[in-house]
């Protein structure tokens, strides 16, 4: 039990030490721990998608809550327009 959190500790010491090493590298700490070329862009790609998907979910999130609080009397009624 004691190793694992003395991993994640470590982990967390990495990060300012390899910004410290470097200030330069601070200023855009995503785009300067990924190595240059093919493998950014699919790294920029994959964050795109789930930004995307995060968002989907927020909007699924709200929509259950306000629908919910309308149908318990806590908010007033709401015209919901399904689209597609």
């Amino acid at each position: 039990m004691k190793s694992a959190a003395r991993a994640g500790s470590t982990a967390f010491q990495v990060c300012p030490s390899y910004f410290s090493a470097d200030p330069t590298k601070a200023a855009l700490p995503f785009y300067s721990l990924c190595p240059k070329g093919p493998f950014l862009y699919a790294l920029v790609a994959l964050a795109t998608c789930a930004t995307v998907i995060a968002s989907q979910a927020l909007i699924s999130g709200v929509f259950s809550l306000v629908r919910q609080g309308v149908q318990l009397g806590f908010l007033p009624r709401v015209t919901i327009t399904h689209t597609s």
